[in-house]
């Protein structure tokens, strides 16, 4: 019966287990933030900007946690860009794009100039762009809003 019972335990932690999506600076977030929050509060603390991350981390410092100041800048680099403010697709600059999704510049003006042509209403619409490397929009397409 204990068997049947901690088996039904591990099962059901693993349905629920979240994991952070790769990237540099993932292991850092998972070793510090993950253990007293847990990744559901992490990822689902998104939307912030990267000064409100900077913000964020630093006050995690404050209290406590050990990030290594070199590891601090990778940290925030990682948290804004999967955990970031929403993208808005049509309307952003080139510029915009570029940074907050890490696309070339070209990717980015590939983008500008599809929605020119026509808007861009959906991931699949986007993944038609031309000079776009889809596979580079996966991991972030939750934060895209067209």
């Amino acid at each position: 019966m204990k068997v049947c019972a901690s088996l039904v335990l591990v099962c059901l932690s693993s349905a629920f287990a979240q994991t952070l999506p790769p990237g540099k600076g993932g292991e850092i977030i998972d070793a510090n933030c993950g253990g007293c929050h847990g990744i559901g509060r992490i990822t689902g603390a998104g939307g912030k900007s990267k000064t409100d991350w900077q913000s964020t981390v630093e006050r995690m410092m404050a209290k406590g946690i050990d990030i290594k100041p070199a590891d601090e800048e990778v940290a925030i680099a990682y948290l804004a860009r999967y955990f970031g403010e929403e993208v808005k697709v049509n309307t952003a600059s080139a510029k915009d794009l570029q940074e907050q999704l890490e696309l070339t510049a070209s990717e980015a003006e590939a983008i500008v100039k599809a929605r020119t042509a026509a808007p861009i209403k959906s991931y699949a619409d986007l993944a038609k762009v031309s000079g776009l490397d889809i596979r580079k929009l996966e991991p972030v397409k939750g934060r895209l809003v067209y």
